[in-house]
């Protein structure tokens, strides 16, 4: 695990790991919530905008890959109970 972010009143926990995923837990009850898939290595998770969106940053997978910032937000319960979650907004980015 490289990152891992509480939102702000501390009900769910969202993580960056280095198997390409990102990870949404409910934290009263450790409860794996949602993943989220890369093509890289997830380096870094953050909450904002009150916690209705949440941010990954990923390294590329190959030195011809693009980096990717997504913006996610937060899952409806339809999206909960499916156990994955769609990239609002994505966008590649040179990490050097």
């Amino acid at each position: 695990m490289w990152d891992l972010d509480p939102n702000w009143d501390s009900t769910y926990l969202v993580t960056a790991c280095a198997d390409f995923r990102a990870r949404l837990f409910e934290i009263t009850t450790g409860e794996y919530v949602a993943q989220m898939i890369h093509k890289g290595v997830v380096r870094s998770v953050k909450w904002g905008d009150g916690s209705q969106r949440f941010v990954t940053a990923a390294d590329p997978f190959t030195s011809r890959d693009l980096g990717t910032i997504s913006v996610y937000n937060f899952p409806s319960p339809e999206d909960l109970t499916e156990g994955m979650l769609c990239c609002m907004h994505q966008s590649g980015a040179y990490f050097p």
